[in-house]
């Protein structure tokens, strides 16, 4: 019996759609990273207590540093946010192409069996028929 037409490209599909999830996981994952990098500057921020008032200014030029900081990561973080949406969008086409092409080599699958199958019923009325006429 003959192999569905469509099996590489199918294949093929898969393992884009694999690649895709894998990107989707490593933007996710640099993202989370970086929202923690976000909270670990304001936890340090809001750890520091003001003291003397000799202290002001060096607190203030501390908070206005890790304002700073905190601005920072947060566009770096709309970077980041913008990575995961455009690996989540290959990864939908992706499954999408990966889907279009196994129900294309499905569908050849079943068109070569059903072939088979007529080829088999041929040849059982072939036979039948040989025999039918030896015994006559």
């Amino acid at each position: 019996m003959r192999k569905p037409r469509f099996q590489t490209l199918a294949d093929l599909a898969h393992r884009r759609e694999d690649e895709a999830r894998k990107r989707v996981g490593l933007a996710e994952r640099a993202r989370a990273e970086q929202v923690e990098r976000i909270a670990a500057i304001e936890r340090e921020r809001d750890g520091a207590a003001p003291g003397a008032l000799a202290l002001r200014e060096f607190y203030a030029a501390f908070y206005r540093r890790l304002d700073g900081q905190i601005t920072v990561q947060r566009q770096a973080l709309a970077v980041r946010e913008k990575e995961v949406e455009a690996a989540r969008a290959e990864l939908i086409e992706a499954h999408r192409e990966a889907a279009t092409w196994a129900k294309l080599r499905e569908r050849d699958a079943l068109t070569i069996a059903a072939a088979a199958e007529r080829r088999m019923a041929k040849e059982l009325d072939d036979f039948g028929a040989r025999r039918r006429g030896g015994d006559a």
